[in-house]
C-alpha cells in the first residue's frame, strides 16, 4: 500500500576505491613502462628506495618551513 518515491543520487565512488584504482592504474602503468622501455631504462637502476625516502622527507621539510614562515608572516590563517 504504502508507495516510497524513488530518489535517483548520483553517488560517487567511496575513497578507498578511488586510492586503489589509482595504485592498479599506477602499477599497470610501471608493468607497460618497463616491457615497453627495455634497455632505455638502464639510467634509471641507480635510483634506490632510500634516495626516495630522503627526496620525501626532503619535500616534507620544505613545505613544513614553508608553511611555518607564511603562517608567523600572517598570510596564512
Amino acid at each position: 500500500m504504502f508507495f516510497k518515491q524513488r530518489i535517483y543520487v548520483k553517488r560517487e565512488p567511496c575513497r578507498r576505491c578511488l586510492i586503489i584504482r589509482m595504485f592498479l592504474m599506477m602499477v599497470v602503468g610501471i608493468i607497460c613502462l618497463g616491457l615497453l622501455g627495455g634497455d632505455s631504462l638502464r639510467h634509471f637502476g641507480g635510483l634506490t628506495p632510500e634516495f626516495f625516502g630522503w627526496v620525501f622527507a626532503a619535500i616534507a621539510l620544505i613545505f613544513f618551513i614553508l608553511r611555518l614562515y607564511l603562517w608567523r608572516s600572517g598570510r596564512l590563517d
